[in-house]
């Protein structure tokens, strides 16, 4: 029998790297629990301590940096043996002479033509083993996927590259710890085939490529299920509104945080912190930047990358567009918070303190369910388009799966049986590889009036595409106007066309959409951008009518 007793809260000093944060009791799960299995190595003599992966796509190689740890006294004769196989075929093989009194032995990979790169497009992975041999004898061994990439920031800094190419992360927020306080959520933990099928295969059928694990550590089993299908994955720490540990409390337990990550393909931005302000920051770098020195080059959060929270439209900003470019921010920008109209699976509030109100504020009181719903879409999609039309490095609206007290989640009724509020269908604008967002905000026009529309059609392919799209104004089921568009768009690039439209005469609600019409196998729902808008009769009195009205330059 194996006995694992872990420490309780209680039990446990404020200032251990693990303690959960306490900005976070009230809204995340506090137990101990154990999240992922439990795995028995045996050795013989010597242990593989540590293992972390050097990719050189440009060089064709794979560096395995091999940490061994001496478990009998006196000196042993090994060597490496390290090779990468798929299907059970073995492709490329490297060994060298075990350093039994260095830090580290290097073994070398030359993979160059032999494997494929991975990618969210092309998650290729490979068997990597790597074995401590004496003689005829295996003295330890570790096995794991291994997918090449390198995934890093452009010469700009403010964008992404993926194997060279420009990458825009187009992702999706999960929430474990606080999933997991809700009972349904618990209940629903640790059943993969429900994880794989309701939110990695969902998010990609939508033409996401990225998957946020926000505040922590999930099982390690579904950052398999993102090496596996192809999602990039932000990968996260539990620090939030503070960071208490010691540094040697950091250097101590974060080893592991990131040996772990740099033996998934898919993890691609390390976060060891959340909304922390820099007066708790120095102990985490100076851990960071000791612990960094072991790795590759990554990307951290802050200190490469701005992730910017700005709840427009839901919990506290009013809807302003405050951002007309990425290229006033000085880094790139991962805006992996937005919406937080949070409903529960019954289209009821959420427990978060503010979201009550926020719902009054932008409907009134006496709101319906249906106009509950709307809200919840538009304040998660419109602004995702916001964010694409400007350029973002990456953007992800909150969230997938929370607590009924922080996020609740996109599911409604029975959350066993997966079914997606309408939020999920219509983030395919801003998932979606090519896609038509509008570019518009009035939602008050006058009859007859005439305006232009901008159109920006989104090409993050590597090819030129022909786009076309077909824009339409709608009221209820009657098609009122129909005008296609198109364009040629060149890979990994926007064009913003014009699409001028006389608006009906006749007041009442109406909708304007542009749905692309270019075909996307992935993508399994329809990309479609939407806006409601309202015709008004105008008046003028008189007294209005001999005034002037003007606006000062600098409003």
């Amino acid at each position: 029998m194996l006995e694992v007793e872990l420490m309780s809260l209680a039990e446990m000093s404020e200032d251990n790297a693990s303690y959960t944060p306490i900005a976070d009791h009230w809204r995340s799960s506090v137990s101990a629990y154990l999240w992922d299995d439990v795995v028995m190595d045996f050795h013989n003599g010597i242990s593989i301590d540590r293992l972390i992966p050097f990719t050189d796509i440009h060089a064709g190689k794979l560096d395995v940096h091999v940490f061994p740890k001496m478990l009998t006294e006196g000196t042993q004769e090994a060597t490496v043996r390290a090779s990468l196989s798929k299907n059970g075929k073995v492709l490329v093989v490297g060994h060298t002479k075990l350093v039994t009194d260095s830090k580290k032995t290097v073994v070398t990979l030359p993979f160059d033509g032999k494997i494929q790169l991975w990618s969210p497009d092309t998650p290729n992975l490979y068997e990597l083993s790597v074995e401590l041999l004496s003689g005829n004898s295996t003295l330890d061994q570790r096995i794991y996927s291994y997918g090449a990439k390198e995934f890093k920031l452009d010469a700009s800094g403010r964008k992404f590259l993926l194997n060279g190419k420009p990458f825009t992360a187009r992702a999706g927020t999960v929430v474990w710890p606080r999933w997991v306080r809700n009972p349904e959520g618990y209940n629903l933990a640790w059943n993969e085939d429900w994880f794989e099928q309701n939110i990695v295969l969902r998010l990609k059928e939508l033409g996401a490529n990225t998957l946020r694990f926000h505040l922590g550590n999930v099982p390690e089993k579904y950052i398999d299920l993102c090496d596996r299908h192809g999602l990039l994955v932000q990968y996260e720490w539990s620090f939030f509104h503070g960071m208490p540990a010691t540094v040697e409390s950091l250097l101590d337990q974060w080893p592991d945080w990131f040996d772990l990550g740099l033996r998934h393909a898919s993890v691609g931005l390390y976060h060891p912190y959340n909304e922390t302000n820099p007066e708790w920051l120095p102990p985490v770098w100076t851990a960071i930047d000791q612990i960094i020195e072991d790795y590759p080059p990554i990307l951290i959060a802050d200190r490469d990358v701005i992730h910017v929270h700005k709840y427009w439209w839901s919990l506290f900003e009013n809807l302003g567009l405050y951002y007309d470019s990425y290229t006033q921010f000085p880094k790139a920008i991962m805006v992996d918070e937005f919406g937080g109209s949070y409903l529960d699976a019954n289209y009821e509030y959420g427990l978060y303190k503010t979201v009550k109100d926020t719902f009054r504020r932008f409907l009134g009181t006496g709101e319906t369910v249906d106009q509950r719903i709307k809200l919840q879409t538009q304040a998660n999609v419109k602004v995702a388009e916001s964010w694409r039309r400007i350029g973002a490095a990456g953007y992800s609206p909150f969230c997938a799966l929370g607590s009924h007290e922080d996020g609740s989640h996109w599911f409604e009724g029975d959350l066993r049986q997966g079914n997606p509020k309408p939020v999920w269908n219509a983030l395919a604008v801003a998932y979606a590889p090519l896609a038509a967002s509008l570019d518009i905000w009035d939602q008050n026009f006058e009859g007859g009036q005439i305006i232009d529309v901008p159109v920006h059609f989104f090409n993050d392919t590597g090819e030129a595409v022909e786009m076309e799209a077909m824009v339409t104004i709608e009221q209820g089921d009657a098609l009122l106007f129909k005008q296609p568009i198109r364009d040629k768009v060149p890979p990994y690039s926007s064009r913003v066309v014009s699409c001028k439209i006389t608006l009906p005469v006749t007041p009442g609600e109406y909708w304007i959409k542009a749905m692309l019409l270019n075909e996307q196998p992935q993508v399994k729902h329809p990309v479609v951008s939407e806006w409601d808008f309202r015709i008004h009769e105008v008046t003028r009195p008189e007294t209005v009518d001999a005034m002037v009205f003007a606006i000062p330059e600098f409003e």
